[in-house]
């Protein structure tokens, strides 16, 4: 299944697609836990423009609430050129307690979800991503500030969600872009262990 978004905004047009490969034909790719989010953007006035783009999925996506303790790290990912050598950014309860809880309006407290940046169509200059696990605050507001991300992630963990509330944030320099379009891609997963 897979849901469009198109957006217009400055002479810039940005196509945001979710997608979950869930073909019945194929089971092995229906039972893959990856959400694909395809980013692309144009110019619609004949004109360059620069061109960041932004993602996050905060904690809140692995933990029953947001008293539970957050954990997160870096796992080195296969170099390949879409990836530009990315780390695949994990984040997931800080004890993992399978199915030792049971009740009404509970949501998944184990597993782990899984951030990782891309680039399609193009290799990708390692230069062209950031990436970063922190504060949302802090992160959310040095993009809107055209500010780096922090050179290391927040070293404050495992703390609670509602604690800073940490996120896998991603930034894409897409440098001047034009009429042809440029496409991003950030693959989410979750494994339930």
């Amino acid at each position: 299944t897979r849901s469009i978004f198109a957006f217009e905004k400055n002479g810039v047009e940005l196509k945001a697609e979710f997608c979950s490969p869930l073909l019945l034909e194929d089971l092995e790719l229906t039972g893959r836990p990856v959400t694909y989010i395809l980013f692309e953007v144009r110019s619609i006035d004949d004109r360059e423009h620069e061109v960041e783009l932004y993602c996050d999925a905060t904690s809140q996506w692995c933990l029953n609430n947001e008293f539970s303790p957050v954990y997160w790290q870096r796992r080195r990912t296969v170099s390949m050129p879409a990836t530009a050598g990315s780390d695949m950014m994990v984040m997931g309860m800080a004890s993992q307690n399978i199915l030792g809880a049971k009740g009404d309006k509970r949501r998944i407290d184990w597993g782990y979800l899984y951030v990782l940046p891309a680039a399609v169509g193009v290799p990708c200059n390692p230069d062209s991503i950031r990436t970063y696990i922190g504060p949302a605050g802090e992160a959310r507001g040095r993009f809107r500030q055209g500010r780096d991300f922090p050179a290391r992630d927040d070293p404050g963990m495992p703390r609670k969600a509602d604690a800073d509330l940490p996120l896998a944030a991603t930034a894409f320099n897409l440098g001047k872009v034009g009429s042809e379009p440029q496409s991003r891609l950030v693959l989410l997963g979750y494994d339930d262990l």
